[in-house]
């Protein structure tokens, strides 16, 4: 019946049609614009030809590709998820002994100037309370 009913170019290449389908190879509409027929056509084509293999074939290759969307949604938050993260940076790059003694002394030397006299950033048009209007 599927003969007369389809064209002949599909029926020459029916077991072609038929392992790539069942293969997961090709869907209908890849099928349908390689043979050059709608795919309405091709779906019946498919129903006809195969029977009750053609609900199977179709609801294995869903099951396929839900689970395929759920691999990529999950791989795509994990990714996200771990661009989101601060890159790890190692704040000491050189050790104290890395160090001469003349820059040791510096640094001690600027930190008691901080502690002294620290440095305060006030608002330009605030009035600072230790020096008071005299700026």
């Amino acid at each position: 019946m599927a003969k007369f009913k389809f064209d002949a170019r599909l029926y020459e290449s029916v077991a072609t049609i038929h392992s790539e389908f069942r293969a997961h190879q090709s869907t209908i509409l890849q099928l349908s614009a390689r043979h050059k027929v709608g795919q309405e056509t091709m779906r019946q084509f498919l129903i006809r030809t195969l029977g009750d293999e053609y609900v199977e074939i179709v609801r294995e290759l869903r099951e396929v590709l839900r689970l395929n969307n759920r691999q990529s949604i999950v791989r795509y938050s994990l990714n996200s998820r771990a661009g989101m993260e601060p890159p790890i940076v190692c704040p000491l790059l050189r050790g104290k002994q890395d160090f001469s003694e003349e820059e040791l002394k510096e640094f001690k030397r600027r930190i008691e100037q901080h502690s002294v006299n620290p440095v305060l950033g006030y608002h330009p048009y605030v009035v600072d309370p230790l020096r008071g209007e005299e700026w």
